[in-house]
């Protein structure tokens, strides 16, 4: 299985594992120069966005809350790190 396909299928089974907790929106995306020109100036620097970073965004409402950073994890670690974050903030 390749990566990306792999930690889209993260995201979405936590996703949908959360659901009855939290009615959150969650994406795994890698970064390129071209794509980083959809988030604010102030979204790059306060969630440490970069070019070539692989990362899980977490929305509610639309509103874009929380970035992990998945560069180099398996993808055991980047689903606990994932999942770390949603039960400390959720």
């Amino acid at each position: 299985m390749d990566r990306d396909h792999e930690m889209n299928r993260i995201a979405q089974s936590i996703s949908a594992m959360i659901a009855p907790y939290a009615a959150l929106d969650i994406r795994w995306r890698k970064e390129t120069e071209e794509s980083l020109k959809d988030y604010t100036t102030w979204e790059r620097e306060r969630l440490g966005l970069h070019s070539g970073g692989e990362f899980f965004y977490i929305r509610k409402n639309g509103e874009l809350l929380y970035a992990v950073i998945t560069n180099a994890d398996s993808a055991l670690t980047a689903a606990a790190e994932l999942m770390k974050l949603i039960s400390n903030k959720f």
